[in-house]
């Protein structure tokens, strides 16, 4: 935290400054503001961190970064200040407050920066003396200064205890010719410390993340079966004929090398649809494990990619797997490749919607919509490699998701083919359809978070 005496330095170090015009204002952050001030031949960035606790200002290297929507602040700063010349920088009584004085076609602002460590604040105020000035913006409510327009109430004084603080204060060891410098350097150390050790924490969330996905994709790959079984039981059914399922819940045989099997069977089915369900489960089996296995590596490589990164970038960049191409004309909107090279496209807006539908999708492409609600047009490529039902039910699973219905456990969707769908003119993203089915699928946070995985990021 800056004591008095440091800033009163650092304002000594300003004064050369004065004359110097204000090119840009702007806050990368809602606690911190930085100027661009231009003089015949330089441009430096004079950076404002109000945290509460330990409140600052110094010159730093290079411009700032900005946020995407600039808040009041910045817009008003920008407004007034922009162009304006600055004539003085002083700290009054040696508090640990600082006045910037800047004119302007005639104009007299101060830009107040309240560097006090329970309440820090910046007000931008107009003809400011002895007796306040009326305030054009604040970055921080506070309970003084109500109002844009009001009268500027300054903080009261400091109690005694402050005052001998500020005739002790001494400014700390530093090392080269500029004290801004110096700060600049030593909150740079301690934001990459920060850095590094948030870095530390979402590699440890991510970790705990993928332990999670791949325990339930385990618990899913054992749910799923295996497929030689089922095919086993299949083969084993139909080489002995005299074997007859129906009303049995078992059958007792032997297989070549005559060790005794027992096969388990559905009392309902006869000896030919028992053989056709072993062989449609080994099947599903194979492509949930195809599925799953494929899930398990990106999984995996996620994990890879999310820790911290050691020896040269070249090493790092030989180490990470390559991406997935992206197809060609690809629209915008949600985008999910599968492991087969099946395309899920998801429409955020009715622009959108209307792209994907009606200038993206091929005729033979399937289309959804949830059922009776507002959502996302959701339009399925498939590849041979995925399996179709599957691959339908999560497509389903992601028009609910993007929809009205989002949080239910499970609803209903519209699903035909990109051929039966009719643009009404006029209404972007709203379409007629003229032959459908229904699907009704369950949706839980495992598939979402398991869908999320395949999402393409662009």
């Amino acid at each position: 935290m800056l004591n008095h005496a440091e800033i009163a330095l650092l304002v000594a170090e300003l004064q050369p400054w004065l004359g110097a015009v204000v090119q840009r204002a702007q806050q990368g952050a809602p606690e911190t503001l930085t100027l661009a001030l231009r003089r015949p031949g330089s441009t430096r960035h004079l950076h404002f961190a109000l945290e509460r606790g330990n409140p600052r200002f110094h010159f730093v290297a290079g411009r700032a970064p900005a946020l995407p929507r600039p808040p009041a602040f910045s817009m008003a700063l920008r407004k007034h200040l922009g162009g304006a010349r600055l004539g003085a920088v002083r700290q009054p009584d040696r508090e640990r407050i600082i006045h910037l004085e800047f004119e302007k076609g005639g104009r007299g602002m101060t830009l107040v920066a309240e560097l006090l460590p329970a309440a820090p604040n910046l007000l931008l105020v107009e003809d400011l003396d002895q007796s306040g000035g009326r305030l054009l913006a604040r970055m921080f409510r506070d309970d003084r200064n109500v109002g844009v327009g009001r009268p500027y109430i300054a903080p009261a004084p400091p109690p005694q205890r402050e005052d001998a603080e500020r005739v002790e204060a001494r400014v700390r060891e530093w090392t080269g010719a500029s004290f801004h410098d110096y700060l600049a350097e030593l909150f740079a150390e301690a934001r990459a410390a920060d850095s590094d050790e948030e870095r530390r924490r979402e590699r440890a969330r991510r970790e705990a993340k993928r332990d999670r996905l791949l325990a339930r994709l385990q618990a899913d790959w054992e749910r799923a079966g295996d497929p030689d079984r089922w095919r086993r039981y299949g083969d084993l059914l139909a080489a002995r004929p005299a074997l007859e399922p129906q009303g049995k819940t078992t059958l007792e045989t032997a297989d070549d090398d005559g060790r005794p099997v027992s096969i388990p069977v559905l009392p309902e089915l006869t000896r030919n649809e028992q053989i056709d369900w072993f062989y449609r489960r080994a099947r599903k089996a194979d492509s949930a494990r195809r599925h799953i296995a494929e899930r398990r590596r990106l999984v995996e490589t996620d994990a890879l990619d999310a820790a911290p990164r050691s020896g040269t970038p070249e090493d790092d960049a030989a180490k990470r797997p390559e991406p997935m191409p992206l197809p060609a004309n690809l629209p915008k909107g949600h985008a999910y490749r599968f492991a087969g090279g099946s395309l899920v496209m998801v429409g955020r807006s009715a622009a959108e919607n209307d792209r994907i539908t009606f200038g993206w999708a091929r005729p033979d492409d399937v289309w959804m919509h949830a059922r009776d609600v507002t959502g996302a047009h959701v339009v399925v490529r498939h590849s041979p490699a995925d399996e179709r039902e599957a691959l339908l039910d999560d497509a389903a699973r992601l028009a609910l998701h993007y929809s009205s219905r989002r949080g239910e456990a499970a609803g209903d969707v519209h699903m035909t083919q990109r051929r039966y769908l009719q643009s009404m003119k006029g209404a972007p993203g709203k379409v007629r359809i003229l032959r459908e089915e229904n699907r009704r699928v369950g949706v839980s946070r495992d598939d979402l978070e398991r869908l999320e995985i395949l999402r393409l990021v662009r």
